[in-house]
């Protein structure tokens, strides 16, 4: 027997009920809520994850902008990059430095000797700069780390720049 239920803010649902009565229209109402909640808390699980992530991003150019000021630009990539991780985890954040990142291809990791400069919470990939200007192999570098990392999200910071603003690149992978 087929039945059509009226949710308030749900529309209506046609339900194909095994029997008749009180009974299967409570249990169709309780089969739609499930499938709504589980639906729900994927979806909260994403939007605490973005949230998540967006905090961490603002740390990162909050911090690259306190270390720039700081130590100008003209020095070594090197120097920044060590300086940039004590502020992000002075800020409670964990970083990895110089983290080696495999291919993995069919059943065998190979060793590409690709190196993650930095890299946030296991969440946010930072590649530090110290160029005239980014061009697009630095984007590309990025976005395969992004990729292969099967991460969203990832900063190229150019600290050879007079204003750090101008040396922030902000980049997504995969962005849904």
């Amino acid at each position: 027997m087929e039945q059509v239920i009226d949710l308030p803010a749900q529309g209506r649902w046609l339900i194909a009920c095994p029997t008749s009565g009180r009974q299967s229209t409570i249990l169709s109402i309780l089969l739609i809520l499930s499938k709504n909640l589980r639906v729900l808390r994927v979806l909260a699980v994403q939007i605490l994850f973005m949230i998540n992530i967006e905090s961490i991003a603002r740390q990162i150019v909050h911090s690259a902008v306190k270390v720039h000021k700081a130590l100008g630009p003209g020095l070594l990539e090197s120097v920044y990059q060590k300086c940039l991780a004590y502020e992000l985890e002075k800020a409670g954040l964990r970083v990895a430095c110089e983290t080696i990142l495999p291919v993995k291809y069919e059943d065998v990791v190979i060793d590409t000797g690709f190196r993650i400069d930095m890299l946030v919470n296991e969440n946010v990939i930072i590649e530090n700069k110290t160029v005239e200007k980014l061009l697009p192999i630095h984007e590309a570098q990025l976005l395969t780390y992004l990729k292969l990392s099967n991460l969203t999200l990832g900063f190229l910071l150019n600290w050879n720049e007079t204003l750090m603003k101008d040396g922030i690149k902000r980049m997504v992978n995969n962005l849904q």
